[in-house]
């Protein structure tokens, strides 16, 4: 099915477009919407992975899951919303696949332990301990930054700060901004903007290195 032509209907329950003839039918559909709205965030990152069977991938390639993004957004209609949050849709839709994801533990937990420095197969663990404490998204951040052998560095409770995984991320960032804009085409002065953005990183970084080598500085 071609995604522009998507049918509205398979997303919005047809009863809501209906007119109420009962004050329990009027309330029915705020419980419909109820349920549609804990589900949407599912729906719209299911739909968005819909397209990697459609678009032209080698089948003898690894593609991660950037790259992957930018080839839907490459074809993706103009509906009013942003690409990075069809992609933020999309990558926690990638890491928890239907079968993965805890009935009863909301989009938002799930987002999180996507995102999260954790072996997979420790996810499913938090997601029961999330829906067994009834842990809001906060309550499982501050869970999960609460070393389990010691006491957290000061300033650093639940804050959830992986360093790793910022690392992971900025690198994603940068190569996605790279691959859209190819330096061969880029002026001298939009190249030294960017050097710029990124030159207090790498200022930061080689401080680092100094600091993890002292010999060879």
């Amino acid at each position: 099915m071609n995604p522009s032509t998507f049918p509205l209907s398979t997303l919005i329950p047809l009863s809501f477009c209906l007119p109420a003839v009962t004050l329990d039918d009027w309330r029915a559909k705020f419980l419909g919407i109820g349920v549609f709205e804990a589900d949407r965030l599912w729906i719209y990152g299911d739909l968005f992975l819909e397209c990697k069977n459609l678009i032209d991938l080698d089948p003898g390639q690894f593609y991660t899951f950037a790259q992957i993004a930018f080839k839907i957004c490459a074809v993706l209609p103009k509906v009013g919303i942003p690409h990075r949050d069809w992609i933020d849709w999309g990558y926690v839709a990638d890491e928890f696949p239907p079968a993965a994801r805890a009935a009863g533990v909301k989009w938002e937990h799930h987002r999180h332990l996507a995102y999260a420095d954790i072996p997979r197969e420790q996810r499913a663990d938090w997601l029961t301990k999330a829906f067994a404490n009834e842990w809001t998204v906060a309550d499982l951040r501050a869970a999960m930054a609460t070393p389990a052998d010691g006491p957290q560095l000061k300033g650093m409770a639940g804050v959830g700060l992986v360093p790793r995984k910022i690392a992971t991320d900025a690198l994603r960032c940068l190569r996605l901004w790279k691959e859209t804009h190819p330096a061969d085409r880029l002026r001298p002065e939009e190249l030294t903007r960017l050097w710029k953005d990124f030159a207090p990183l790498y200022d930061e970084l080689t401080d680092l290195s100094r600091r993890a080598n002292p010999r060879k500085s």
